[in-house]
């Protein structure tokens, strides 16, 4: 049984964790030294496949009062992560962003930019960690071009060898962390399929928005198509 390809990164606690290949120990580097949390910003951030695109597209449409625009979701909430993969370099790319930025990552608590005493808010979405192990086996599958059987990919994800390191070590710092942060609120990817327009209200109140009914039925509508 094959590994997936990662790369070795620091965990903000003395060892080491698996990423993504296309994430090095120098992109960490380089957001530590570079990368500063600003009043007004706001963080999507989950494990792998907890409903990440679907939480970004909400938040997207609320803060911009139900637009989509013209940029990809991936500009207009870029993934922390890769930002020293943008063509014309992270800071240059930070610059040209609106000024309540917007963005998303799958990093452990040790390993994100402090908030400080910034008015920056981070949405954390947690899921079903059997249903986590599944849609990473079938995006694997798609897009990584992974060839082994699920019994195999089962046997990694409880390694810790797919994903951003251990998924509970993942979930239980940021909820722990929500629980004296008002700055951080700590979602449920099955609560928010069992009430979308109540968690989009959650949301819309916990940005400090005031939307009105029809906004809130605009962003579940425009949010609808996600899994």
């Amino acid at each position: 049984m094959a590994d997936m390809q990662s790369n070795l990164v620091r965990d903000g606690k003395g060892g080491q964790i698996k990423f993504p290949i296309f994430i090095s120990q120098a992109d960490m580097d380089l957001i530590e030294k570079e990368f500063v949390v600003k009043d007004g910003d706001v963080f999507v951030v989950t494990y792998p496949r907890s409903g990440t695109t679907w939480t970004e597209q909400m938040v997207h449409l609320l803060v911009n009062k139900g637009e989509q625009g013209e940029q990809r979701l991936t500009d207009a909430v870029p993934w922390l992560e890769t930002l020293p993969h943008r063509p014309n370099g992270m800071i240059e790319f930070l610059k040209a962003m609106p000024p309540r930025r917007l963005f998303t990552s799958h990093l452990p608590y040790p390993l994100m930019p402090p908030l400080n005493d910034t008015t920056a808010k981070i949405v954390y979405v947690a899921r079903n960690p059997k249903d986590v192990a599944t849609s990473t086996y079938f995006h694997n599958q798609s897009k990584l071009g992974y060839e082994g059987t699920w019994e195999e990919h089962f046997q990694l994800f409880l390694n810790s060898d797919v994903g951003f390191g251990p998924y509970f070590e993942h979930v239980l710092p940021w909820w722990q962390t929500s629980q004296k942060d008002e700055r951080i609120l700590f979602l449920k990817y099955e609560d928010m399929k069992h009430d979308h327009a109540g968690n989009v209200a959650k949301l819309a109140s916990f940005l400090d928005l005031q939307p009105d009914s029809q906004l809130i039925n605009t962003v579940v509508d425009l949010s609808s198509s996600n899994p």
